[in-house]
């Protein structure tokens, strides 16, 4: 193939080859310039055409959806899938989707791309710097996610697959459930350097929700390191119980109870709240304290 070079300015010139008429993996070339006076000078200088510059084609294919595939991915395996787990069952109540990319550098986050059982959902996701989500309650059944990301630079990184299966309502018979539980757990850890002092803080936290249908119970648990690094400030752990029912409400623990404006509207108490409701009949009770001692 002969490509016929063009002058940009002034003893400078460009030369392109059309990549796309080429299925080779290496391509050779060498570059002749004839002047005006019939003399010849090439590149390389010496027998061009039987010691030509060789370099490699990296073609990249493309399947039907315009995504690559190769051995040319960026690596992926420090994303984390937070939910579902790889090959677990889900409720359908209970499903959402996260995939964390917090490890990986550059993500293009306007290039994202989820498909599940084939169908681009990537409008129904919510996207954030470091991870995305999705929560849906029309998804059942065996489901193959597909998570798609890329580098500013628009480099691919290695699709991120896992398979998971959502149980629908109408797979469980009510009949033998008697209660439906779900909960979490989760901490945080914190470093920050002030006059090339390290200062370390953690919290853990831990929810659990049980339902009985007539009745609920709700835990929440948030420990924070700062209550014991300093005993002079207010606690800063949150420990709490609500026990919830068509018509009442019971609160045990940190609990924050709105009476009225001109008394408690939202402050933290820690101590026991009673909510009673009817058409007839409403009465709220809170019995507590604001604030914890301090000694000092």
């Amino acid at each position: 193939m002969q490509s016929k070079m063009e002058e940009e300015y002034k003893f400078n010139f460009k030369g392109m080859i059309d990549l796309k008429k080429m299925e080779a993996s290496t391509i050779d070339y060498f570059i002749l310039i004839e002047k005006l006076d019939g003399s010849v000078y090439s590149y390389p200088y010496s027998n061009p055409i039987d010691n030509p510059i060789t370099f490699k084609v990296n073609i990249v294919k493309k399947n039907e959806d315009n995504r690559p595939y190769g051995d040319d991915y960026l690596d992926s395996d420090k994303a984390v899938i937070l939910s579902p787990l790889p090959s677990s069952d889900i409720y359908a109540e209970d499903f959402f989707l996260s995939v964390s990319y917090y490890l990986l550098p550059d993500i293009d986050s306007s290039r994202i791309k989820l498909i599940i059982n084939g169908s681009d959902i990537t409008d129904k996701i919510d996207i954030f710097p470091n991870h995305i989500v999705f929560n849906s309650n029309v998804v059942f059944g065996p489901c193959n996610a597909e998570l798609m990301l890329y580098s500013n630079s628009g480099n691919a990184y290695k699709p991120i697959r896992w398979t998971f299966n959502v149980i629908s309502p109408n797979d469980v018979s009510s009949k033998n459930k008697i209660f439906k539980s779900n909960g979490s757990l989760s901490s945080n850890y914190r470093t920050s350097i002030v006059s090339n002092q390290a200062y370390n803080t953690y919290d853990i936290n831990f929810l659990y929700n049980l339902d009985f249908n007539w009745v609920e119970l709700n835990t929440k648990v948030k420990f924070n390191s700062l209550d014991y690094q300093n005993k002079y400030q207010q606690v800063k752990s949150l420990y709490s119980t609500l026990i919830s029912g068509p018509i009442f409400k019971i609160n045990i623990g940190d609990f924050y109870p709105t009476l009225n404006k001109f008394s408690l509207s939202g402050g933290k108490v820690n101590g026991l709240g009673l909510n009673f409701k009817t058409n007839y009949l409403a009465f709220n009770v809170v019995s507590g304290t604001l604030l914890n001692a301090n000694e000092g």
